[in-house]
């Protein structure tokens, strides 16, 4: 594999790292919208979602990052850009978690990221 796409696959992982925390976030208000029937629920939850700048501008970013994947695949093989670009998503989501102060179980989840880490490495190279 070659160095640029080894980037792009980093940037993909950034990209979709930071975003996934920041969308959870954005669409948090979503708890709070309370209808008595589905459909004033659905239109509720649309309405809340259509009008908040800042989720449209998380989920602008995050699906940049998934054309840019979408482009890489052209370069990479999938069986190997799909899983150094969902294990560099997992561990630049955590990381951004710890920046923003998400309450995570840190032991959890940095087993997690050993253990993804030992089977990228045991089925990609």
């Amino acid at each position: 594999m070659e160095l640029l796409s080894i980037g792009l696959l980093s940037l993909v992982a950034l990209l979709w790292g930071v975003t996934n925390p920041l969308l959870r976030s954005a669409s948090s208000g979503l708890n709070n919208n309370k209808s008595t029937s589905i459909t004033g629920q659905v239109g509720s939850d649309l309405w809340y979602l259509l009008t908040n700048i800042s989720y449209w501008l998380v989920f602008g970013i995050n699906q940049l990052g998934s054309l840019l994947f979408y482009w890489t695949l052209g370069r990479v093989s999938i069986s190997s850009a799909v899983p150094l670009a969902n294990a560099g998503t997992l561990v630049v989501t955590l990381l951004t978690e710890e920046c923003i102060g998400t309450r995570i179980n840190r032991l959890y989840s940095y087993v997690g990221v050993v253990f993804v880490g030992i089977g990228i490495y045991l089925c990609v190279l």
